[in-house]
């Protein structure tokens, strides 16, 4: 459902064990255009030569990456079993960034790097709320009527202040 991806700038995508979701991402890869090249020769069978041959070249349209080639992008290697199972070598991704054409990306093994393993290590804060500072202005008294210049503003502030 592309309800889910939607409104984000930047989504990441790994081999779907899905089929609907292969799809998904096939359409979102976009499309290109190709050349296909046709040869039909005509004549005997058992002779040398062939007494005529036409060939042809068609512009064809075709998905940058198919559902199949998408379920097919290499994922991670990994070791051990269980808990102690770790990534040995990264696999593939795709990296769909608003704007831009998608990116046929591999992983970071972050935990590999010393210092996003280190930032990886500091642990969440206790209490959810305790990094927002919340500040509440009584934003009607800060507006002074002689700066609205335009009846916009004017109508803006009024709206301010029911």
């Amino acid at each position: 459902n592309e309800s889910i991806v939607s409104n984000c700038h930047v989504r990441i995508a790994f081999a779907p064990n899905q089929l609907e979701t292969a799809e998904l991402l096939s359409k979102m890869t976009g499309t290109t255009t190709v050349q296909k090249a046709s040869f039909n020769f005509s004549g005997s069978r058992f002779s040398p030569v062939m007494s005529h041959m036409n060939a042809s070249v068609d512009h064809v349209e075709r998905a940058l990456m198919t559902p199949d080639e998408i379920s097919r992008l290499k994922p991670p290697k990994k070791a051990g079993e269980g808990a102690a199972e770790i990534i040995t070598e990264p696999g593939d991704m795709l990296i769909f960034v608003s704007g831009h054409y998608p990116i046929l990306g591999m992983q970071m093994l972050y935990f590999t790097d010393p210092e996003l393993a280190r930032r990886s290590a500091i642990p969440p804060p206790v209490e959810p709320h305790e990094n927002i500072v919340r500040i509440e202005i009584d934003a009607p008294e800060l507006i002074n009527d002689q700066e609205c210049a335009s009846e916009l503003e004017r109508g803006f502030v009024e709206e301010l202040r029911r």
